[in-house]
């Protein structure tokens, strides 16, 4: 009996702690956006422990007066992860370092933004869509469900959230590559005003408009489960590569452009969107769609 009940509890911690250990890591396949994102530690992290490691490492440097509780340093980050994906953080010219130290995470007040941080989490760590939403949404409001129990079709902090998706997966990537590996085949520079003025289409048109069709505002928990019942949602924004796309689209980009994508990825899109009655177009979609 006391052998069967410590097997138990060794299954048991080994469930609740396998969140904690890493991923094998992935293969490296796609278009070179989608190589060098696999080719992070984020892909062999899950999201929620991820999230869970950078607040901890920010409040701890706000308790030390060392920080504002946004911003994280380095070396607040080598502390809090010290598992085997993350060991380059312990070398200060790694891949890893490189990344974090680019101006695409930089903060105003200066230090790593941890909201950027957790965007880019968001977006390339492992985990489903309801515990990404969960990281999603503290983003999106501050506090979180704690603090924040519903979250409005006109709250002002989506637009700029969706904003830094869309550059986190596009603009600042291509930035992030020539800092890391010094790659620069994506000229995407001439391109970010197109970006930018894509950013209102995408929040109405692919975000609020299938999210929220004709309410006004959400309950946390409606949130997180329209957020996983709507294909419009959860098959676009939840990784890097269909945001990535979906941003080209918006912003008039084709394969033709030279971006890094090429036909293949506009193709395979195009029946993403099409399967999953992902709009496309200038207007706004039946707002009672599921």
């Amino acid at each position: 009996e006391k052998a069967r009940k410590d097997k138990m509890g060794a299954c048991c911690a080994a469930r609740g702690g396998d969140r904690e250990a890493d991923l094998p890591a992935p293969t490296l396949s796609g278009n070179a956006f989608q190589k060098f994102e696999l080719s992070l530690p984020f892909a062999r992290t899950y999201v929620d422990t991820f999230a869970k490691r950078v607040r901890a490492a920010a409040d701890k440097l706000k308790m030390e007066k060392k920080g504002n509780g946004k911003t994280v340093t380095l070396e607040a980050l080598r502390a809090i992860f010290t598992t085997a994906a993350w060991a380059d953080l312990k070398t200060e010219d790694s891949r890893i370092c490189k990344l974090l130290s680019s101006d695409v995470f930089k903060a105003k007040s200066g230090g790593i933004d941890v909201d950027t941080l957790l965007l880019f989490a968001f977006l390339n760590c492992s985990g489903d869509v309801r515990h990404k939403s969960q990281v999603l949404f503290c983003v999106m409001q501050e506090g979180g469900p704690e603090k924040q129990k519903f979250i409005s079709a006109g709250d002002k902090d989506i637009a700029p959230v969706i904003s830094k998706l869309m550059h986190l997966t596009t603009v600042g990537l291509v930035k992030l590559m020539a800092d890391v590996d010094d790659t620069h085949a994506m000229d995407l520079e001439d391109k970010e005003s197109d970006i930018d003025y894509a950013v209102e289409e995408m929040v109405e048109l692919n975000y609020l408009d299938p999210l929220y069709g004709s309410n006004s505002k959400m309950s946390y928990m409606e949130w997180l489960e329209k957020s996983e019942c709507a294909k419009q949602i959860s098959q676009i924004w939840y990784t890097p590569q269909t945001v990535r796309m979906l941003t080209f689209h918006r912003a008039g980009i084709s394969a033709s452009d030279g971006v890094g994508a090429d036909k293949k990825d506009f193709d395979d899109f195009a029946a993403l969107c099409s399967s999953n009655k992902v709009n496309l177009t200038n207007e706004s979609a039946d707002l009672n769609q599921a």
